[in-house]
């Protein structure tokens, strides 16, 4: 583990834990988080799931009850505090850096990464590794499935038909999904 001394040392863990904050305002802005996760993943029925940026384990305590049957892991940064907390709640969590996911492609369906990427000195490679992850499930939708670009961002086709793209930005990522074709779906998107 580095120094707190050391430049380039980068931080882990909040500096302040919100969850537990009794401010009323404060309550109101974690309460209005969680509710808003919680409708992300409304009928999702995730059968692996890998949380990055565990921190205090918060999130990924919520999904593990809400996926009691999923396999569930999370990575973080190297910490002593937060491995202690991780231990007390049972969080299967491993060491690991984000911009360098040691998983093969299509090990997760479902990949979270909340409240994270602005602790993270290069985000643009910690999204291109989830994407990675969320590539490799829609090639595994079937045979057909191919890959083009449709207005410059890189595509999932089966013919001409794209039904799922997948964006990396220097911020974020997005994952959608193309509305109107009735395809087979034997990865369970």
């Amino acid at each position: 583990m580095s120094s707190p001394d050391d430049p380039n040392r980068i931080p882990t863990g909040n500096h302040y834990d919100k969850v537990a904050s009794s401010n009323p305002i404060e309550r109101r802005m974690v309460t209005g988080f969680f509710d808003a996760l919680d409708s992300m993943l409304d009928g999702l029925r995730p059968q692996s799931i890998l949380e990055v940026g565990v921190g205090e384990g918060e999130v990924l305590t919520r999904v593990m009850r809400r996926f009691p049957t999923a396999s569930v892991r999370g990575i973080d940064l190297e910490d002593e505090r937060l491995a202690a907390i991780w231990r007390d709640r049972n969080l299967p969590v491993d060491v690991g850096d984000a911009t360098s996911l040691d998983f093969p492609d299509r090990s997760f369906d479902l990949v979270l990464a909340i409240e994270v990427l602005e602790h993270i000195p290069h985000p643009e490679r910690a999204l291109r590794e989830i994407a990675r992850h969320w590539f490799g499930i829609l090639r595994g939708c079937g045979n057909d499935v191919r890959e083009c670009l449709h207005d410059g961002d890189p595509t999932a086709c089966v013919e001409d038909a794209a039904f799922a793209y997948v964006n990396v930005f220097t911020a974020h990522l997005n994952v959608g999904f193309f509305r109107g074709a009735e395809l087979p779906d034997p990865a369970g998107l």
